[in-house]
């Protein structure tokens, strides 16, 4: 994992896979599960959610959900609680659902 020191927060219940990039600042909270080659841009918040493989998140917030492998999410994102994204997304820029 590939990792600044600036602001990169995360707790004991999160889980980050292998050969990730995760640029700062960056939040992970509460029983996250990043999946391997994962790559999450600058001023991301994550919580309680599930990132597939290969995916790459970009200045987003993402609550409660689970995104696909192989998605590209944001910028400036917001993925509401509940959300399930497929594989193979695009969720664009400023996109909220």
């Amino acid at each position: 994992m590939s990792q600044n020191s600036l602001i990169f927060t995360t707790d004991d219940s999160c889980e980050i896979g292998s050969n990730c990039t995760i640029s700062t600042p960056n939040h992970i909270i509460d029983n996250c599960i990043i999946s391997d080659n994962v790559k999450l841009l600058p001023y991301n918040y994550i919580s309680n959610s599930s990132i597939g493989a290969s995916s790459q998140v970009a200045s987003s917030v993402i609550q409660k959900s689970s995104i696909g492998s192989l998605c590209n999410i944001g910028p400036f994102a917001h993925i509401h609680k509940n959300s399930t994204i497929m594989d193979n997304c695009r969720i664009g820029d400023c996109v909220d659902c």
